[in-house]
């Protein structure tokens, strides 16, 4: 399932028009109709204002698994990059920082 699928699943589930989810994450019902339709890939910060007002996690949007399977080994480095280029070629530094911050959550709780 793309990251436009999903968006448009959630979406509806929340019996949400185009419009409405613009609205409510600062984008205009056209960029939504991109995004839903994977013609336009969204950088890190709409990412983040989509899940927002879709009321889910960043992961949820973009189909990884969950936070604790994210910290299992090293599976949240392979799961980022599983949608790595579903991101804008400038939003690349977003998720090494992100990988990184996982990694560091696992080793704290290690200890």
């Amino acid at each position: 399932m793309t990251l436009g699928e999903r968006l448009r699943d959630l979406r509806e589930a929340r019996s949400l028009t185009q419009s409405e989810l613009g609205r409510q994450a600062g984008l205009t019902a056209a960029a939504v109709w991109q995004i839903e339709r994977d013609k336009r890939g969204p950088n890190a910060a709409t990412l983040q204002k989509l899940a927002g007002a879709l009321g889910v996690s960043l992961d949820a949007l973009m189909g990884r698994e969950s936070d604790e399977e994210l910290l299992k080994g090293d599976s949240g480095a392979r799961v980022l990059l599983r949608g790595y280029q579903e991101l804008m070629p400038e939003d690349r530094d977003a998720v090494r920082k992100v990988v990184e911050a996982l990694r560091n959550k696992k080793e704290a709780r290690e200890r």
